[in-house]
């Protein structure tokens, strides 16, 4: 990086840090700036897992700043109370595997803790990893990625950032999870919000990796992009791994934005040995995401 491009990544993180203490110190004096969602109760609209089938969930949980503008606006305090009320829908939606995007694990503006732990915690998950592809360990730390938790052993796992940007990075990772007696392989992405060229250089590298599975797979998470849309890289993906998802018996399944879902790009995509037999976003507003659940059977 030149110097240049270091001294203004510089001045904006000395930005963001002030603009956060002004908001630190008004909240303080018990002005609330953005409303946080607290409602952790199921809406109804969750998929029913019967004894044969298992459950996945993907949900963007937006580092923990619930439904406020940016992390940055938002105190320590406030970050984990939002990460618990994310806890608890969840282990009410009771997942078999849990997938989440944009959590951090060492990051300034929001609270310097792991919140993948923080979560499996609130959750009694027993087990929980992390795969960080934002790095920065300068003075203003942003460690941030995706991460998938389950009550059943993880018994593989790797992590595949997309580059090394140190802001705004994106990847994917995949993971063996022992479900229902058997391994299922899962892959858990965030993909690049900004250009479709980007997303297809970054859906290019997960067929790369998994095209190599061979047992039954999952792939979920954020890809900022519509399956129905005019951009092709999602169908790239589900193209070159025979992949299926779950067609909405009404509306569109839109996942973004929460307060008014516009737009589908949250998913949960399955491999030729599995069948999802149901699937929903509820309408629960505890980050700018709506979750993805997947009931899901062997063929």
């Amino acid at each position: 990086m030149s110097k240049a491009k270091r001294k203004a990544l510089t001045a904006a993180f000395v930005v963001l840090s002030v603009l956060s203490l002004v908001v630190v110190m008004l909240d303080s004096l018990g002005r609330s700036i953005f409303p946080v969602a607290m409602d952790t109760r199921l809406t109804g609209e969750e998929p029913h897992v019967t004894a044969d089938a298992f459950c996945v969930m993907t949900y963007n949980i937006a580092h923990g700043r619930g439904t406020s503008l940016h992390q940055l606006l938002v105190r320590e305090k406030t970050i984990r109370r939002n990460l618990q009320a994310v806890a608890a829908y969840v282990k009410a939606v009771s997942p078999d595997v849990l997938g989440l995007q944009e959590v951090d694990v060492d990051c300034n503006w929001s609270g310097n803790f792991n919140h993948a732990e923080f979560i499996a915690g609130c959750m009694g998950f027993s087990h929980c990893r992390f795969g960080v592809n934002n790095v920065n360990e300068g003075d203003y730390k942003l460690n941030y990625g995706n991460a998938v938790l389950s009550p059943h052993p993880i018994v593989r796992f790797e992590n595949y950032p997309f580059g090394d940007a140190r802001l705004g990075e994106k990847g994917f990772l995949v993971a063996d999870v022992e479900v229902k007696g058997r391994a299922v392989t899962f892959a858990v992405a965030h993909l690049d919000f900004r250009t479709a060229k980007n997303r297809t250089r970054q859906v290019e590298k997960m067929i790369e990796v998994l095209k190599e599975v061979d047992g039954p797979l999952v792939v979920m998470g954020d890809f900022n992009c519509d399956l129905t849309g005019t951009e092709d890289s999602l169908r790239l993906l589900v193209d070159a791994l025979s992949l299926t998802t779950w067609t909405p018996r009404r509306g569109t399944g839109a996942t973004f934005p929460a307060k008014r879902p516009a737009t589908r790009i949250d998913y949960i995509f399955v491999s030729g040995g599995l069948e999802i037999v149901d699937c929903a976003s509820p309408a629960k507003q505890l980050t700018d995401h709506l979750p993805v659940i997947a009931v899901i059977k062997f063929k």
